[in-house]
C-alpha cells in the first residue's frame, strides 16, 4: 500500500466518476431500482473487500448505498483505496 498525496488522489479519482475525497477518506453514493439491487451490491462489495483485506464503511439507504474507504494504516488516501473504487465501480456495472 502507497500513500498518496492529496493531490495524487484527486489526479487519481478523476477517471472514477462520482468517488470524491472527504473528511473520512473516499466516498462514493450508487443509486439502486430497487432495496434488493443496492443488497446485492453491497454483498459484491463486501466479496471484493474481503479479497483484498480492506473494509469500507457502507451505509444503506432504501436504494441507496454509499461506500467509504476511511483512511487505513497511517495512510490518509491509499493506492489501495483507489483500486477498490475500481472494482466497486466494476461491480456496479
Amino acid at each position: 500500500m502507497t500513500c498518496l498525496s492529496e493531490d495524487e488522489a484527486t489526479t487519481r479519482l478523476q477517471g472514477l466518476p462520482g468517488w470524491r475525497i472527504c473528511e473520512n477518506g473516499i466516498r462514493k453514493t450508487y443509486a439502486f431500482r430497487s432495496f434488493r439491487e443496492a443488497i446485492e451490491f453491497t454483498q459484491a462489495v463486501a466479496e471484493i473487500a474481503e479479497a483484498y483485506k480492506h473494509i469500507p464503511l457502507i451505509e444503506i439507504r432504501r436504494n441507496e448505498v454509499t461506500i467509504t474507504f476511511p483512511p487505513q494504516g497511517g495512510c490518509g488516501i491509499s493506492d489501495l483505496d483507489i483500486a477498490l473504487a475500481t472494482h466497486v465501480d466494476l461491480a456496479q456495472e
